[in-house]
């Protein structure tokens, strides 16, 4: 897993750090995994082939009563692998994760030039609630701005989508 995530931060400026900033060791890890596995507010899921991880989805519950009805989620796919369908498999796994807990929303930041994860998360119902300027800065100094989405998964009636650039 450790090797996993190094890789992904090499092969996309859309993740949430820059490629070296991923510090965690081994032993790190697997206090992290066993934590996530020992709490009902969060899911850690990954992706195998060939007995290789190649993706992995987590999503958390803050769990203070105001903010347990959603969760927010990451996904991390390697490159190899985009397109063939693994992190919808996650996705779903994900969403039907918090359907089960009765979540009425699940929020997420997107790069506003990630459009292949946009896609993917309007596929599945995600609508745009706004733009976040400047909400990301790379190693050269440049800022990215984000959308946030959410999808919900209540029977309340949904906001309509904001217009994407």
């Amino acid at each position: 897993l450790v090797a996993h995530v190094r890789q992904v931060d090499t092969e996309s400026v859309f993740l949430s750090r820059e490629p070296g900033e991923f510090t965690m060791t081994v032993e790190e890890e697997a206090v992290y995994l066993q934590k996530a596995r020992d709490t009902d507010f969060g899911l850690y899921l990954v992706a195998e082939t060939e007995s290789r991880i190649v993706a992995n989805c987590a999503v958390s519950i803050d769990p203070h009563l105001r903010e347990r009805h959603k969760a927010r989620f990451g996904i991390a796919v390697q490159r190899a692998y985009w397109s063939m369908g693994i992190g919808r498999k996650l996705m779903e796994a994900m969403i039907g994760w918090c359907r089960d807990r009765g979540l009425v929303k699940i929020e997420l930041t997107v790069d506003t030039g990630n459009q292949r994860a946009i896609s993917l998360y309007v596929s599945l119902g995600f609508v745009t609630e706004g733009t976040l300027h400047k909400s990301s800065r790379l190693g050269d100094g440049s800022y990215r701005d984000a959308y946030a989405m959410a999808l919900f998964l209540d029977d309340a009636e949904r906001p309509l989508p904001v217009q994407q650039k």
